[in-house]
């Protein structure tokens, strides 16, 4: 046997003994950190529910089953673990966790609490400023929002959510010029972001500006085939443009991604009547009610549908809607 390899395995046997030989505690929570890190949810639990039996005291094992159920998004167990621990030993990486999950359950004003602790932890942390700036932005506080993303770029200027969640800040408040700015930092610190590359996709679109539109959504959809939202808004971009052979297929290929969409169906339903073809039209009008399109006041107004509205099949979908 080579002497490198005798050393190598011998250092493995070495490490399996001193692991082997810990204490039950120990055995238990390194076995949940195996689990937890193999994906293995429940295993975890189980793991981390003996080590906290044996050692109430470790806000490890709290902090840790707390990930583990949030990984499950059984995010009110997740919270309690994360409370336990933190009257353990308060952490910022703790706080931050609670904070996620109570997001996920629309706690938005804890979960700005939290965010809030983690940073008098540290000033400086840009991930929690960007998180309570991203719950602000959930509570249409743009300009607390903003003011978050400013800071947290401020101590990272190579944070692409900071850059993105500002970005979908200034959409949100219509200041376009500088939502592509942001978009365009988040393409440059990510190319690989199909994310930023839609949204700025969607600005250019509400700009007018629909050849760089169509030109945003292709290379989302390049880099995440299943974006849905990319296919169905480059196909508007075409439609608008009056390219409705190509928009239809844009639309198609959203609804095969997810045949419950709302609004690819009724676009179809537009491009077709754009088309004049009243059967296909009505059918994707159908679908689109089906799917959970009821704006009835929208239908009758909206005037790309105007070529259908004599058609026996529009009579009957509209008076199935006064039922």
């Amino acid at each position: 046997m080579n002497s490198w390899r005798f050393i190598f395995i011998s250092a493995l046997l070495n490490l399996w003994a001193a692991t082997a030989h810990g204490t039950p505690f120990e055995d238990e929570f390194y076995k949940g950190n195996r689990y937890l890190e193999k994906q293995q949810y429940d295993q975890a639990i189980e793991a981390y529910t003996r080590a906290i039996q044996l050692n109430p005291k470790s806000y490890e094992s709290f902090s840790n089953r707390a990930d583990a159920y949030s990984a499950k998004s059984l995010y009110n167990e997740a919270v309690s673990d994360y409370t336990k621990a933190i009257e353990i030993k308060p952490h910022e990486n703790i706080y931050m966790h609670r904070g996620d999950a109570y997001v996920a359950i629309k706690q938005y004003e804890l979960a700005i609490t939290d965010y809030s602790k983690a940073l008098a932890m540290n000033p400086k942390s840009y991930e929690a400023l960007t998180s309570r700036g991203f719950v602000y932005s959930l509570k249409n506080q743009m300009d607390l929002a903003i003011a978050d993303f400013n800071k947290a770029i401020e101590f990272n200027s190579n944070y692409p959510n900071a850059f993105f969640n500002r970005a979908m800040a200034y959409r949100k408040k219509k200041d376009f010029d500088r939502a592509i700015s942001d978009f365009t930092k988040v393409i440059e610190l990510n190319p690989k972001s199909s994310q930023a590359y839609g949204y700025r996709g969607s600005v250019y679109g509400a700009m007018g500006q629909e050849d760089l539109a169509i030109a945003d959504f292709t290379k989302a959809i390049e880099i995440n085939p299943e974006d849905v939202d990319s296919y169905n808004y480059r196909g508007q971009a075409l439609y608008h443009k009056a390219q409705y052979a190509a928009a239809i297929a844009d639309f198609q290929a959203a609804l095969a991604i997810e045949p419950d969409y709302v609004k690819p169906a009724y676009n179809l339903a537009r491009a077709y009547a754009k088309l004049n073809n009243g059967d296909e039209a009505c059918k994707w009008l159908k679908k689109s009610i089906e799917n959970g399109f009821k704006e009835w006041d929208f239908i009758q107004k909206d005037k790309d549908l105007d070529n259908i509205r004599k058609l026996p099949c529009y009579a009957d979908i509209m008076n199935a809607s006064e039922k």
